[in-house]
């Protein structure tokens, strides 16, 4: 597979593939701070599909994640600060220990989702479905 250059909703999907191994997530963020800087262009992600997806310890600083699929998706210890997670399907997601300082979640799906030693200091959680009885923060 060719490595991944372009800014699609399946750069970071295809990206790990490409790379493998147990070392996918280094590389990915190694890549990913070459590529998309703070100070540059943001990666765009919007409507991906991420299910089950294995992103601990992802650098995931203020890429936008729109309507992202992440259903089941371990991101423990991710960094997803300043991300834009409106509309997001984070049920059943590992967020343990992840940073989610500054993160639109707005109308995002939390239900089931763990949250433990999570830092949401700042994020905007409006609209946010948090358990399956619908209730919403």
């Amino acid at each position: 597979m060719k490595q991944p250059t372009g800014n699609s909703a399946q750069d970071i999907s295809d990206f790990l593939r490409w790379c493998g191994g147990n070392d996918a997530m280094e590389t990915w963020n190694d890549w990913s701070c070459e590529h998309y800087t703070f100070w540059g262009k943001t990666l765009d992600l919007e409507g991906a599909d991420l299910r089950d997806a294995d992103l601990r310890g992802a650098d995931l600083l203020g890429v936008h994640l729109e309507g992202v699929d992440l259903r089941g998706a371990d991101l423990r210890d991710a960094d997803l600060f300043g991300a834009d997670l409106r509309g997001a399907d984070l049920r059943k997601a590992d967020l343990s220990g992840a940073d989610l300082e500054g993160t639109d979640l707005r109308g995002a799906h939390l239900e089931g989702a763990h949250l433990n030693r999570t830092k949401l200091k700042g994020a905007d959680v409006r609209r946010t479905i948090l358990d399956t009885k619908g209730t919403s923060h």
